[in-house]
């Protein structure tokens, strides 16, 4: 398995068995299209915005929840351990519905697209840069994979 999925006990009431399998496979299904193999291994967390607000400031400087945070860890890769982790994707589930609500999209699918953002991140895709090309094929690379997985 490339992915492994943690819920937080604050979002066990609003994500079911189907729909993290589903995560799991887009995930996966990333990673694979991306070059990576079942020699590797991605944390995602589904939790809910207090506890992704408390990542944000701590990690990123910038105050309240925020709907995805990305870590990449490629570069500190131990070649020598079974199973490294590339990096770690943290999901507000809280605020993955209240995006759903207000951009009239459907709640899975906003966290499809959430788990597909934050792979791309993770595997070093950026869209927060000045670079127009980079930020133009992190997007691109977005748009193909929901349509492909979701």
């Amino acid at each position: 398995m490339l992915t492994e999925i943690v819920l937080s006990n604050s979002v066990r009431n609003k994500i079911d068995g189907k729909l993290l399998n589903k995560l799991t496979a887009i995930a996966d299904g990333v990673l694979k299209n991306e070059g990576y193999s079942d020699g590797v291994r991605l944390n995602i967390e589904l939790i809910g915005d207090a506890e992704i607000a408390e990542l944000n400031e701590r990690y990123k400087n910038t105050p309240g929840p925020t709907d995805v945070l990305s870590f990449d860890y490629r570069s500190d890769l131990d070649t020598l351990e079974p199973s490294p982790v590339i990096g770690d994707v943290a999901i507000s589930v809280d605020t993955a519905e209240t995006n759903a609500a207000l951009y009239n999209n459907d709640f899975k699918r906003e966290l499809c697209l959430l788990v597909i953002h934050g792979v791309l991140q993770t595997l070093g895709y950026q869209h927060e840069t000045e670079d127009k090309e980079k930020a133009d094929e992190f997007y691109l690379k977005q748009a193909e994979y929901l349509e492909e997985l979701c």
